[in-house]
């Protein structure tokens, strides 16, 4: 299934889709994984299409279970709205050489009509930050409270806007095994499919 897969996903994007350079950590049973599929393999799991099937075990013997067919399938056409839609959305975590950690997520509108995202409050975004192992160590909205109040955030044809915020030195210290980045859009759109597992990046200098 993982090679149909990401066949689809290349066909659909002429392969012209962002990577994120990170080595995810290895399955139980990875020197199960044929070597023509290590590649596929490690680019579902990064898009996060797949993430195994508990205990850290991918069985890639084994075929395909009508959930997992459907959970799979389900998640490639959420991430190919994304590329559609004409809504850009790009994730970055940077660590500067004072110690302090810039966090930000930019949605940019490529498309020639307004596209409008509903908040339930006043959070219009979260970041958390991950380990190695893809442990939480951080969430920004844990210490936070926002009005409970229903709004809007629009952007006009063109328009780029920033969510960002920075983590000081003291701060990051204290989660300083984090090597990435998830950032979350908090609310919906009928104009581009959000995707609700976040955006990630890795933590650079």
């Amino acid at each position: 299934m993982i090679h149909w897969i990401m066949r689809a996903m290349n066909i659909q994007t002429g392969g012209n889709y962002a990577m994120i350079m990170i080595m995810p950590m290895p399955f139980e049973d990875d020197s199960e994984i044929a070597a023509a599929y290590n590649s596929e393999v490690y680019s579902a799991v990064v898009l996060r299409f797949i993430s195994g099937r508990g205990n850290n075990m991918l069985f890639p013997k084994d075929g395909a279970t009508r959930a997992e067919a459907v959970t799979v399938v389900s998640r490639l056409a959420v991430l190919l709205d994304s590329y559609k839609l004409g809504v850009v959305v790009s994730p970055s975590a940077r660590l500067a050489e004072d110690g302090t950690l810039s966090m930000s997520l930019t949605l940019r509108n490529d498309t020639d009509k307004p596209v409008v995202i509903s908040h339930t409050s006043g959070q219009k975004y979260d970041f958390k930050l991950f380990d190695a192992e893809g442990m939480s160590l951080y969430t920004w909205s844990a210490d936070k409270m926002f009005i409970a109040l229903v709004n809007e955030t629009t952007l006009a044809p063109g328009e780029e806007i920033v969510f960002s915020d920075t983590l000081d030195t003291k701060a990051f210290a204290a989660v300083g095994n984090a090597v990435s980045m998830q950032a979350y859009i908090v609310g919906s759109s009928v104009d581009f499919t959000i995707d609700q597992n976040g955006y990630t990046a890795v933590i650079t200098e």
